[in-house]
């Protein structure tokens, strides 16, 4: 599904819905483009039909051309993923196809031609992992692997290697976490949040500089399925829970690696978690998400 976004605001505001609620989806900004992929309903929740007022959020009198499109659906349905855009197209790695069900698939959409095609596969199955493009490549960090028939946090980190056609190993992190969220800001790799197996929340921060992980500066509001958006000088971490959804956060964090400072920022309306993000023409967007009750939400906030 395509948004075009056309006319700027300075608040919160509410913008058209997604036709679909849903949570854990991949969020991707092409131009002035926003993309929402896969993400659930989850079996046992129940999808608002009127999110707006479940979320107690004005209704914005919308512009007729601001409306979403269906595109060609995803080879495989997936939730839990994360998205990156190398060369105008669109790439989703890993994520689960039920509850509990990971795959290693790697699907790439070509907005252009609204067509889907199987890229590399991963090694291995994962899911609730990052995916960001890195000095022209894509890289995916952490998830949750099975080990041992239980889903293990990891630290390990995967490039896609053009010139030999699969995934390779990159620097691991130090801390192995899951559900974080990670987007390049400048010249580093940002990742915050996440959760490991043992069900406890990673506060520390780390930087890559191309070489290596740092740890920076702990997130002020740690929380799991968080959302993490770049305008190339700051990360902005968005919502997110701790451990479960009752317990979502509205928190909006900046983090400045020039600095290694924190900032809070406005917060959101309602609490959220497995929510999409995205900035275009200066605007944050959140899309979906999962709320406290708990329901999958169809909201866009701007």
């Amino acid at each position: 599904q395509a948004y075009d976004l056309t006319a700027p605001t300075a608040t919160w505001t509410t913008e058209p819905s997604l036709p679909l609620a849903r949570h854990g989806l991949a969020v991707a900004a092409i131009s002035n483009t926003l993309y929402a992929i896969g993400g659930s309903t989850q079996p046992g929740h129940t999808a608002s039909t009127n999110t707006v007022d479940a979320l107690n959020v004005p209704e914005r009198q919308t512009h007729p051309a601001e409306a979403w499109q269906v595109r060609h659906a995803s080879l495989t349905a997936v939730q839990q993923v994360s998205a990156a855009v190398l060369e105008g197209q669109i790439w989703v790695a890993g994520g689960l196809t039920t509850s509990t069900t990971s795959t290693k698939a790697t699907q790439i959409y070509d907005p252009r031609k609204d067509a889907w095609r199987a890229g590399p596969s991963l090694p291995e199955a994962v899911d609730h992992a990052m995916l960001v493009t890195y000095q022209n490549r894509v890289m995916l960090i952490g998830g949750f692997r099975s080990r041992g028939g239980q889903s293990v946090a990891s630290d390990q980190v995967l490039i896609f290697d053009d010139s030999i056609g699969h995934w390779v190993d990159g620097p691991s992190l130090n801390h192995a976490r899951a559900a974080g969220a990670a987007a390049v800001v400048g010249d580093k790799i940002v990742v915050v949040g996440g959760r490991t197996g043992s069900e406890q929340l990673v506060s520390q921060t780390e930087v890559f500089d191309g070489k290596a992980w740092h740890d920076r500066a702990d997130i002020p509001v740690a929380g799991d399925h968080l959302a993490a958006v770049s305008d190339r000088d700051y990360l902005y971490a968005v919502g997110g829970r701790r451990i479960k959804s009752s317990n979502n956060t509205n928190a909006v964090q900046r983090y400045d690696p020039a600095t290694d400072r924190w900032t809070t920022l406005t917060p959101l309306p309602k609490p959220l978690s497995g929510t999409g993000a995205a900035i275009i023409g200066g605007q944050l967007l959140v899309a979906g998400g999962e709320n406290t009750t708990p329901a999958v939400v169809s909201t866009v906030q701007a």
